[in-house]
C-alpha cells in the first residue's frame, strides 16, 4: 500500500476543536515526531515524514 502524508492530513484529522494557530502547530509537530518513533524502521516513510516536518517548519516561518 502506498504511504502518503500531507500536512492537511496531520491537521484535520488529528486535530480536532478551536486551537490557536500555535497550538495547532505545536499539535502537528508532536503527531509528526510521533510517527517518526513509530516508523523508525521503515526509511521510506521516515523519509516522507522529515520532509514533510521541513515543509511545515517553512511554512510556519512564512
Amino acid at each position: 500500500p502506498s504511504f502518503t502524508i500531507n500536512l492537511d492530513k496531520y491537521g484535520k484529522e488529528k486535530c480536532h476543536g478551536s486551537l490557536t494557530i500555535e497550538q495547532y502547530h505545536t499539535e502537528i509537530e508532536k503527531n509528526i515526531l510521533a510517527d517518526l518513533e513509530k516508523y523508525k524502521g521503515n526509511s521510506k516513510i521516515v523519509q516522507k515524514l522529515n520532509y514533510l516536518f521541513e515543509k511545515f517548519n517553512r511554512l510556519k516561518k512564512s
